[in-house]
Order: C-alpha cells, then structure tokens, then sequence
C-alpha cells in the first residue's frame, strides 16, 4: 500500500528534485494530528523501482557549480566548471506515513522552524509536535526558492560546509542511517570563485548567489515506465557575473496582471485567436559602491510564426513597435521607476533572427528592449545601493496566436515538446568585464486538433467532391442556452482543414464545415475544453446523426525538458499531447458514420410495378375471400 500511495504521489507532480511548482498556499488551517506520523525507513526506500533493479541504499547527492552555456541552452555548461564556491547543504524532511481517519496518507514532514522561515506554517496539510507535513511537496520547495538564505542559516540546522573543487562539484554527505529524504542546498559563499585556464585558477566575480533549494532523494524519472533514481546531480548554472533572465506565460483569472500578484507557468494551452500574456524578467547583478558602472543592458526576445506580437496601435502589425503593457521594479534599497522613452526603447519587430536557421523559429519575429544611457545609470545606482533583496526589472507584453500555431507537441524539424516556442536571453556588460549572454529561457504554448473522418455505410468512398457540400457540421462549447459557436477558417478550398478565428459567432453564422473528398476534416488551434460536433445535413437518402458529438480535449503534463532548467525539471509541464493512451500528435480523432434510410421508390421505377402488383393482389384476395363467405352464407339459409 505505501509504496502505491508514495508513487501516485510524486508521479502526479509532487516530485521535488529543484522543480518549482504552481500550487497555491492558501488552504485551511493544518489539521492537528493525534497519532505521530510514521516516518519512512531506508529499508521501504529500497522497495522501490529504481532503473532496471530495486534501490539499493546507496543514495548519492552531486552539487556541481558551472557557468552557463553561451548558446542557446537549457544546460550549465560543464565544460566550464567553477571551483572555490561553499555551499550549506543537510536534511531537512522525509517522507512519512499519516492516518487521517480511515484514510492513509503519504505526506512530506520538515519541522516547525523551517516551514515558519519559508513562511508556510499556515499551510501545512497536518501538523504534530514540532513537525508541519505537506501532500503536495513542491509546496516546501517553491516556498524555500523564495526566501533568503539568511532566513535558513539563523536556524542553526545540522547542515555541512563544502567547497567546489577544480571540477566544480562537490560529493555531499548524506544522513545515516537513512540517506533517502529531503536536502535543503544552499550557495552560502562565492568570495573564493575561479575558474582554471591553462590549467592554473583565475579569480572570477559572481555578483549573485542562488537561492536556496530543496532536493528530493530519491526523484522519480518518467522515462518510459518510470523508475526511482537514487543517484541525484543537481547542477546549479551561473554566468560568472550572474545577471539572469526568464520568461512566463502569465495564466488564469488575472492573467492582465501587472503588479506582481499574478500566475505564471511555462507551458500553457490556447486557441487561434486568443491573446497570450507574457512576462519577461531581467535581473541587475549587485555592484560594490566602489564598483564599475553597467554599460550595457539588452533583452532579445524570439517569437514563433504561431504568435503576432500586439503592436503600438497604427504601426502594424508585422514591422511595428511592440507594445510594452507595463513596466515594474523590485528590490534593492530603492527600485527606480523607468520610464518608456527616456530610460529604456523597444525595437520594432524584425525578422532577422538571430536563430533563423533554427526551424522553430523560422519566420517568426524578434524586438529587443535596450536601455539608454539614463537607464544604465539608473540601473548602476540601482545595482550599488547595498540593498540585499535580488532587482528585479519586470516587461509585460501580450501576442495574439493566428493560423501558424503548430498542432500538436512540435513542428516539423524541431525539438521534442516545443510547441510554439518563445524565448528570452539577457545581453549586459559591466564596465572593465566582457560582454556576457545568458542563456535563453523558454516557454511554450500547445494548440490541439480534431481530426474527423466521414463515413456513408462504414466507407469514406462515397464522399466526392460533387457531393461533399451535402455534408456539413458546425462546431461550439458550453451548455445548452448558454453555447458559444465558432467562425473557423477554411485553409484552401476543398482541403477539409479549418482553423480557428477569433470571430465572434452565433448558431446562424458559425462556420459550416464540409469533409474534404474522401471524407476528412481537420479542425486547428483549439485549447482544452469540451468542445461539439454537430451534423446538421448529410447526403441525401442518408440518416443525420441525432445527437452532437462530444469531443473532450485535455492536455497531457509530464517531463517537458524543452522548457526545463536546472531549477525547472519540467514534470509537470504540458508536453503537447493529449492525456488520450498513445496519443502523440496533439489530436483527437474520431469517426462519424451516417447509414443509408428507407426510401418509398421514385415514381414510374421499377419500385413502383412492384408496388402495383402487390395491390392488385390484396385486392383478389380480398374478393375471393368475400365471394366464399358470401356461398357459406347461403348454403346456411
């Protein structure tokens, strides 16, 4: 029972290995537990599948330090590690089993003073003594990311010191008896940071450490079938002057949100025609008073063909300004206020990508949001303040999703779960260091299908591109008295493949689709929701279908390691395929079958001498009956 409750708990998204989850916390107040909850032992840890055998107690944590990669990637680059860099690290929780009434429950316990620093006290599930416990374990780790190291050092926790070495790794030393469980891992101090060239160490600057973390050990690896891996690499990536850039679709009710209080994610569904939000956040790294100035500040943001960024109104869409939906600051001792114009510019759109020869974003768009020579020194007082909160610069913008939106989980030639991509990177440069680049962070949003094929009688033969008009169906969602119907675009004529628009319709003008000859029809951009099809003619002499079809699409989420990173593992990302068995291209298909009526024969048809036949039969037998009757009658009187 326990090792079923603990899988369904992690490979329903609660596997904490550096992800950052979405879960809310704000619930009830935690119920107080009477019975002490069981904590899990070494020995049920190596119950569990690992890959190709059971786990064998020989749990392993690897913390690696390196700078990022300079192309276009999710990785740190371990080509270039970085020696002389301490980090804290112990454990923190574990695993436990709790009985809530009739019911077993398999939960996370940290103890009282952790939750209370990464401020989730409140929101424990249960609690006992001087321990909180959490069903959803991204919950600890979220709040954790959030918080200062600071906070976490003034518990004086059982932690260990380590120093990166030349490779940039360091081997932790796990709890014993029972290595499995939670690890808080944190930079505690860069002063000592260098990278080795020509094979001697060179003193690097690292403006900025990470925040702290929490490792579950083990993680569990949806790969196939799935399996427990025991043997954790956390490798946390660093530019050595560690501005650093990211990129969300903002989601939800307040998804026009631009004042810190909104969602955000990295994977997201939508419709042709919908309007997607997205939030940029660049970071400024923090300066000595005495240190040199920021002299360059850039963010480039790529955009796939599926997505039409909104633009300053009467510029255009294709080549005009991008519009900036607000602008905001956090952090430091005194964020500035910026303003469009005098402290930063956006570029109009252009279509020389940087990434051209890259498929996913061939055609696409590209802006840029420089900041002038006032917002530089705006950012340099900013960076020198001696505030120790992390600044933050947050851009908002929106893009409307149009015919080009990929079905599906990718495009032709392109990564696995990339969508429709899109992409941010950081240029900047402090004065007297080298011009650094982040690496991209991406996000994407996935579109669906429905792909129908129209039979007469079982075959699809009999749907011709004389008689193929007859057929028609249109499509919509909601409740009946309350349903919202589609204008949907036919891509050529014939073809059978709509796509959808943003078009307000009613029942009388939604669009009315017909199969292609031979019988398909293809309905693109769709985001999740239960959507109907309704005939509403078919060919003559052939049944209408009674009632609508009802057609549930729900997206599928699992490891997306287009959009992971090494604080994002992407478990419980969208991956652009449908949570249907075997399901691979974002699609739903289905069949409709229409079977052939009765039918009284045409007139003058050989039908109708048959029909005549018939009578005149009935009729003589009718007489002859009468006429024997008629004898009876007489031969009784």
């Amino acid at each position: 029972m326990r090792k079923k409750l603990w899988k369904s708990l992690l490979a329903a998204g609660t596997a904490l290995m550096m992800s950052i989850g979405a879960a809310s916390l704000v619930q009830a107040e935690p119920r107080q537990l009477i019975t002490a909850p069981e904590e899990m032992s070494a020995e049920y840890f190596k119950t569990l599948q690992g890959n190709g055998a059971p786990l064998t107690g020989k749990a392993s944590l690897t913390i690696g330090k390196y700078i990022n990669k300079a192309d276009n990637s999710e990785e740190a680059d371990t080509s270039k590690p970085i020696g002389g860099i301490e980090f804290q690290y112990g454990k923190i929780g574990n695993l436990y089993e709790i009985q809530d009434g009739d019911a077993t429950v398999m939960a996370y316990g940290i103890q009282n003073k952790v939750a209370t620093a990464a401020g989730i006290q409140n929101s424990a599930d249960y609690t006992h003594g001087e321990m909180c416990f959490y069903k959803d374990g991204s919950v600890i780790n979220q709040a954790v990311q959030e918080q200062d190291k600071k906070k976490f050092l003034d518990l004086s926790l059982d932690l260990k010191k380590a120093t990166t070495g030349e490779n940039g790794q360091i081997s932790a030393e796990l709890a014993a008896p029972n290595p499995y469980g939670l690890y808080l891992v944190m930079e505690t101090d860069v002063s000592g940071a260098y990278v080795m060239k020509e094979g001697k160490p060179v003193p690097v600057s690292i403006t900025g450490s990470r925040n702290p973390f929490v490792i579950s050990i083990p993680t569990y690896i949806k790969d196939g079938t799935g399996y427990w891996e025991e043997q954790i690499t956390a490798n946390v990536k660093n530019s050595t002057d560690d501005a650093e850039v990211e990129k969300k679709i903002v989601i939800g009710n307040n998804e026009v949100s631009i004042d810190g209080t909104e969602t955000v994610a990295d994977t997201d569904t939508t419709s042709i025609g919908d309007t997607v939000h997205f939030r940029l956040k660049g970071t400024v790294p923090s300066i000595p008073q005495n240190g040199n100035d920021i002299t360059k500040y850039v963010l480039t943001d790529n955009i796939s063909k599926g997505l039409t960024p909104v633009t300053v109104e009467g510029e255009g869409t294709e080549k005009g300004t991008v519009k900036i939906d607000g602008v905001r600051t956090a952090g430091g001792n005194q964020a500035p206020q910026l303003q469009l114009g005098s402290d930063y510019t956006v570029s109009a759109l252009s279509s020389d990508n940087e990434e051209e020869k890259a498929p996913k974003y061939k055609s696409g768009s590209t802006f840029t949001i420089t900041f002038t020579e006032e917002g530089l020194r705006k950012l340099s007082d900013w960076a020198k303040d001696g505030g120790t909160a992390k600044r933050e610069i947050y851009f908002y913008y929106s893009a409307v999703v149009n015919e080009n939106a990929v079905v599906g989980p990718k495009a032709e030639g392109t990564a696995e779960n990339s969508g429709n991509p899109n992409e941010v990177k950081l240029t900047y440069q402090i004065a007297g260091n080298q011009e650094m680049n982040t690496s991209y962070d991406k996000v994407t949003e996935f579109t669906f299908g429905i792909d129908v094929t129209k039979q007469l009688n079982g075959k699809t033969d009999g749907i011709t591109e004389n008689n193929r008009k007859e057929i028609q169906f249109i499509l919509y969602s909601g409740k009946t008295d309350a349903e919202t119907y589609y204008q949907l675009k036919e891509t050529s004529k014939g073809s059978g493949i709509y796509k959808m628009t943003n078009v307000p319709a009613t029942k009388d003008t939604a669009t009315k689709m017909s199969p292609a000859a031979g019988g398909k029809i293809e309905i693109h951009g769709l985001e999740e929701g239960t959507y109907y099809l309704k005939e509403i003619s078919t060919i003559k002499g052939y049944n209408l279908l009674k009632k609508p079809v009802e057609i549930v699409i729900t997206g599928k989420k699992g490891q997306n390691n287009y959009v992971a990173d090494a604080v994002n593992t992407g478990n419980s990302e969208y991956t652009g395929a449908l949570d249907k068995k075997d399901n691979t291209d974002g699609k739903v298909n289905l069949s409709v079958n229409n079977t052939s009526g009765f039918q009284l024969p045409a007139t003058g048809g050989r039908g109708a001498g048959i029909f005549a036949v018939c009578g005149v039969l009935v009729i003589g037998a009718g007489i002859v009956y009468y006429v024997a009757v008629r004898k009876k009658e007489r031969k009784a009187k």
